[in-house]
């Protein structure tokens, strides 16, 4: 039996990421924010996690060893297709912003150094389909986000 795994009063958020130190410190901040993440190196792990359980928000990496970002986002919208998506990325390319538009991605983090508070804007805009602060639409276009660092924040 298939279910829609969105729920957008869940307080979980699924994370993505290959690797161990960036899913480490979105985990943290996510619960800093009130969030339960539940974590995953592993797109496939996650899919299945989604068969039983719901979330409000998909946040996951572009590029991992199994897949992209991309493609989990697909896998994703067959199930759930209202659940909002957050695609972070090392690698900033003016086409990625295009091709996550065409897979309903809602946002693009960029991770580099910088402040979180427009990440932390972000998640609960594409769970309520209303607009980041500074931009006039919800959710569409794609647009940059200043992204978590996972270096400014491993020491603490």
């Amino acid at each position: 039996m298939t279910h829609d795994a969105y729920d957008r009063d869940d307080r979980r958020i699924l994370v993505v990421d290959d690797d161990e130190l960036t899913r480490s410190v979105v985990a943290r901040r996510l619960r800093q924010w009130g969030y339960d993440p539940v974590v995953f190196g592993n797109p496939r792990e996650a899919l299945q996690y989604l068969k039983d359980a719901p979330c409000s928000v998909l946040l996951t990496d572009m590029s991992m060893p199994e897949t992209s970002g991309l493609a989990l986002a697909r896998a994703v919208r067959r199930r759930s297709p209202r659940m909002p998506i957050v695609l972070m990325t090392g690698n900033p390319d003016p086409n990625l912003h295009r091709r996550a538009r065409e897979h309903g991605i809602g946002e693009v983090v960029i991770k580099k150094a910088g402040p979180q508070d427009e990440l932390r804007a972000a998640v609960p805009c594409v769970v309520l389909g209303s607009p980041v602060p500074g931009r006039s639409r919800p959710r569409r276009p794609v647009r940059r986000v200043t992204p978590i660092s996972p270096t400014r924040f491993a020491r603490r």
